[in-house]
């Protein structure tokens, strides 16, 4: 049973943050809204916290932020957002946390969104910056939420594919692993889900998908091959839509000889360790104590 802050905190992003996803119009509508007035600038209390750095690869912006001169490891950071939305203030304040509780320097690529673009432009980009950094430093951790999860798992994949040193980690949070979102179980925990909606969701991944099939390996981690891929930590709520997936994904990997940690948390939503809930501290603590180097 959620506590009364859990219910508490659902039902702020119920209000605040779920509506974008309830249909397609309003989705739209918020789109249209972020372009205009929100950036992907990193907030000036993280800047005042944390070393940032910016940079272009690939003829776009990505930025390092460290908590120590000397990190110990390095972390790409892919967000979510539904394939449209932009990195967020409370992504941010997740990539400070994890920057200092692992000690790393995290990269955080601003990737193309849709509808201007689609999977075309943003795997390349993707893969792009994780073989940049790779090529550097050597093995990273590749980590992303929701369908940052999903981009972040595909980097994975096309790295074994195409013979590039893949990622020395993954870490996943209540990851989109597959977008056709056909799972019956889908069904009894979509209404219990605050923050995403089928109708918007879809629609977001619809523009994404630019009209490719939603069921072929480029586009669904599920349907691609998992085999050697690097061990991989898995978080995820049972008060989630992707959960159901998310199950599937972890007996997928297992099955194909990935080594995985999976934590699943009853009752707690969609990307809960980006939100002031306690179990998220617990979170960031255990990833810090069970995440070896390098990252």
């Amino acid at each position: 049973m959620p506590s009364l802050r859990h219910q508490l905190v659902a039902e702020f992003v119920r209000r605040t943050r779920g509506g974008a996803y309830a249909s397609p119009r309003l989705l739209h509508d918020k789109i249209g809204r972020q372009r205009w007035s929100r950036g992907f600038e990193p907030p000036p209390a993280l800047r005042r916290r944390f070393e940032v750095r910016r940079a272009d690869v690939a003829g776009r912006t990505c930025f390092t932020v460290r908590a120590s001169a000397n990190p110990a490891g390095r972390l790409m950071y892919v967000h979510g957002g539904g394939f449209v939305f932009e990195i967020t203030k409370h992504h941010w304040a997740f990539v400070g946390r994890l920057a200092a509780a692992l000690d790393v320097e995290v990269t955080v690529p601003i990737f193309p969104l849709a509808p201007e673009h689609t999977h075309l432009e943003t795997h390349p980009f993707l893969s792009a910056v994780h073989t940049g950094l790779s090529r550097a430093v050597g093995p990273v951790t590749v980590a992303g939420d929701s369908t940052g999860a999903t981009l972040a798992l595909g980097v994975a994949q096309r790295a074994v594919r195409d013979g590039v040193p893949p990622p020395g980690r993954l870490l996943l949070i209540s990851p989109l692993a597959d977008p056709t979102l056909t799972n019956p179980a889908i069904a009894e925990v979509a209404p219990r889900d605050p923050w995403l909606r089928l109708g918007g969701l879809r629609e977001g991944i619809r523009l994404w998908s630019g009209g490719d099939d939603l069921a072929g390996a480029e586009l669904n981690p599920l349907n691609g091959s998992l085999a050697g891929l690097p061990d991989t930590t898995i978080v995820t709520g049972t008060r989630d839509l992707t959960n159901p997936d998310t199950r599937v994904l972890r007996d997928r990997l297992v099955a194909q000889g990935v080594p995985v940690r999976y934590h699943e948390h009853a009752g707690l939503i969609h990307v809960f360790p980006l939100l002031p809930v306690p179990e998220a501290a617990r979170v960031l603590a255990g990833l810090a104590a069970s995440v070896p180097q390098p990252v």
